[in-house]
């Protein structure tokens, strides 16, 4: 398994694609599973007609025009999306070398009335946790948009 891709963060109802990258010494590709949870939803077989199918799974929505041997679209991720996501590449007979990597990812939900206003006298340090919280917040969104 060379590098397996997935966002730590994603925002609901956007897309999120997953990378599978791999190198099998010059042996031949059997399959590429996808699990979350535990559970297989897309597989890649080059020797299917078609080679990618995917499997219902609460949460998961894959396009599967978008997805391949290396990567899966999930498409609309909601709060049902976040687990645990492992990719597995299997090499062909007679060996079927197997590897696998996971990685999680967590969808959040974005706050559409910003910021809380809070009230605050003078001399009171709730002004404070005010910029503390904008703060947290441009800090989130940031490392989101990085990823």
């Amino acid at each position: 398994m060379t590098e397996v891709k997935i966002p730590n963060h994603i925002m609901r109802f956007k897309s999120a694609v997953l990378g599978c990258r791999y190198n099998l010494d010059g042996e031949a590709l059997y399959s590429v599973k996808w699990y979350k949870d535990g559970h297989e939803f897309y597989r890649y077989v080059p020797r299917d007609k078609p080679p990618g199918q995917a499997f219902p799974l609460p949460g998961v929505n894959v396009d599967v025009r978008n997805s391949s041997d290396t990567k899966v679209t999930l498409r609309r991720v909601t709060l049902m999306s976040t687990g645990l996501y492992k990719c597995e590449v299997s090499g062909e007979a007679p060996a079927f070398n197997t590897v696998s990597e996971s990685e999680t990812m967590t969808v959040v939900r974005v706050a559409l009335s910003g910021v809380r206003e809070f009230n605050y006298a003078a001399n009171d340090d709730t002004q404070n946790a005010t910029v503390c919280i904008s703060r947290f917040w441009w800090e989130f969104y940031r490392s989101i948009a990085d990823s």
